[in-house]
């Protein structure tokens, strides 16, 4: 009985694959694209190498999105690296409508943000590679003026609180020692009012215990208001 099932069955399955054959072809599974490894050299026309760096700031205002662009500047000294920072308009890309000077080299490392809470897209650019922390400077888009600003460099990282207003500097110092610093604007001024310190065990101490000092600002002088 078993033998005369798993022979119909054949039969059956045969049947089924000559129908195939002869009638419609089954097509055959379309393989997917291999991702490119085009590296993109240029945008808007301007280049994109070790020495230049290029990237679009959709502003939100009449301009609508700026193109910015990076280029490392040569020095006789080696210690002294800068970069000029340049700003171009879609309509007129014959002359930047804005350049400015940064300390530091193109690390192609830039994030949009809105920083000062208006609705603008300002960026924050890392100037500086390191092992823990990096270097970086914010810019803040002026819609009156229809440029950029430089509003404040930070080592580490930052963090944009649009609910509370409010920016978070973050630094790491060792594995578990660092600082949070916490900016508000204060009459288009970007001010630092409270910042928090945090420092791990020594070696050979007990390792469950960290000690964090927050210190706020009293009278334009940061005066320590807690320890535990």
């Amino acid at each position: 009985m078993g033998k005369r099932l798993f022979a119909l069955l054949l039969c059956l399955a045969l049947s089924l694959s000559a129908c195939g054959r002869e009638g419609t072809e089954i097509p055959e599974p379309i393989p997917e694209a291999e991702p490119t490894s085009e590296k993109v050299t240029e945008l808007w026309g301007f280049p994109i190498d070790n020495t230049h760096d290029v990237f679009e700031v959709p502003t939100g205002g009449r301009l609508g999105t700026v193109l910015v662009t990076v280029e490392l500047q040569e020095t006789d000294e080696e210690d002294e690296l800068y970069s000029t920072i340049s700003v171009w308009n879609s309509s007129n890309l014959t002359a930047p409508i804005q350049s400015m000077e940064m300390d530091g080299v193109t690390t192609h490392g830039h994030e949009l943000v809105d920083a000062d809470f208006d609705g603008h897209t300002d960026f924050c650019y890392t100037q500086y590679r390191g092992a823990k922390n990096d270097t970086f400077s914010l810019y803040i888009w002026d819609e009156e003026r229809e440029n950029f600003h430089f509003a404040e460099s930070f080592l580490g990282d930052l963090e944009v609180d649009e609910k509370n207003q409010t920016l978070y500097n973050w630094t790491s110092g060792s594995i578990s020692s660092g600082e949070k610093k916490e900016f508000r604007w204060e009459n288009g001024e970007l001010v630092c009012f409270r910042m928090i310190e945090w420092t791990g065990p020594e070696e050979g101490d007990d390792l469950q215990r960290v000690e964090v000092v927050t210190y706020e600002r009293v009278n334009g002088e940061f005066v320590e208001v807690s320890r535990e």
